[in-house]
């Protein structure tokens, strides 16, 4: 199942009362904004959102790739990931279910 930015602004919309939904499409924006911002300013940061999660940028090794056709050798380092990890409280209503 894939849901999109614009899937999410119509269910949050949808679940608030008289909200306008261009508030909430900049709201949800400026959020997505400002979590990419801080992911791409520091080497090894976490952003931790209590009772949603904990997203956790790691440096990794570095890679050594060979073109198989020149046999040229390329090292690529500086490489970055990004590892989001469930907070207990979305494990839990994810093992019960997500209405309960």
């Amino acid at each position: 199942m894939k849901i999109t930015k614009k899937d999410l602004i119509d269910l949050t919309y949808q679940k608030t009362n008289g909200v306008n939904k261009d508030l909430i499409a900049s709201i949800i924006n400026q959020f997505l904004i400002e979590l990419s911002n801080i992911l791409l300013m520091k080497d090894e940061i976490s952003i931790e959102i209590r009772g949603f999660g904990v997203f956790k940028k790691r440096k990794r090794k570095d890679l050594l790739i060979l073109n198989p056709k020149t046999k040229e050798k390329k090292i690529y380092n500086d490489l970055y990931s990004i590892k989001f990890k469930l907070s207990k409280v979305n494990k839990l209503k994810k093992e019960v279910g997500p209405n309960e």
